[in-house]
């Protein structure tokens, strides 16, 4: 656009330019704040005041905004409350505590006594039988060697049963108190099968070696070993004593 050649032309000429350049700014402005799309996305955008703001992950779900305010505080209640639990250096802890740490040590203390005293019960109880005590048991039977005195046209006693019966009451008379009953006679036989039993209850059983047999006055030298209940041994040389039957009257040693 030319300018007027007159400076008057020229003045009225800027002055037009500038109003017409203001009216349209102001017609463009009024355009734009009247745009209804333009003001529903600016409404739509713009935070509501009335709804709950967005919340983090970490805030348990509870709807109250994460800020580094609330943070801060959250830790420091929490350092409060383990300072409250942990006791500080120099001071004592609490009772209850107290019995807490100490009831392991007690009860391990507490064990073990009951250990030792079970062990020192079993180990110093005489009246417990120890199970590692293998129970007795009587060797094979075998027949003993057998010597005799000389008999001169007649014995009233016959040799072979002096000597078979002796072995058989002495192989016998602990463990079948009845079996050698039958084999005595008079004062023995008087005992009876309990009476037997009794007379030689501390005696496990007997093995004999060897037999001497005299006809000639009734009688036969047995040389036995003993083996008592307590599991001790010990040799003897019992004399059993034989009636007019030939059964045993008496037991000597």
């Amino acid at each position: 656009m030319t300018p007027p050649r007159t400076w008057r032309k020229a003045a009225w000429f800027a002055s037009a330019a500038a109003g017409a350049a203001v009216a349209a700014m102001l017609l463009a402005g009024t355009a734009l704040m009247n745009d209804p799309a333009e003001s529903s996305r600016a409404m739509q955008t713009w935070p509501d005041h009335s709804s709950p703001q967005p919340t983090l992950p970490s805030d348990g779900g509870n709807g109250t905004p994460r800020t580094d305010r609330h943070t801060a505080a959250e830790r420091a209640a929490e350092d409060g409350r383990e300072g409250d639990a942990a006791p500080r250096e120099g001071e004592d802890q609490p009772a209850a505590h107290q019995r807490n740490n100490s009831s392991p040590a007690l009860a391990d203390n507490a064990a073990g006594h009951l250990d030792d005293g079970e062990s020192e019960g079993g180990q110093g109880d005489p009246g417990v039988p120890s199970s590692d005590v293998p129970p007795m048991v009587k060797p094979p039977v075998t027949p003993a060697p057998t010597e005799s005195a000389p008999v001169v046209l007649w014995a009233p006693h016959d040799t072979d049963t002096l000597a078979q019966r002796s072995q058989d009451f002495l192989n016998t008379v602990t463990e079948d108190p009845e079996a050698a009953h039958a084999l005595t006679t008079g004062d023995l036989a008087a005992q009876g099968v309990e009476g037997l039993a009794e007379r030689y209850s501390d005696v496990a059983y007997f093995e004999v070696r060897e037999v001497y047999v005299d006809p000639n006055r009734g009688y036969t030298l047995n040389t036995v070993e003993v083996t008592y209940v307590d599991g001790s041994t010990e040799e003897q040389t019992r004399k059993l004593v034989f009636g007019d039957d030939d059964l045993i009257e008496a037991d000597t040693r």
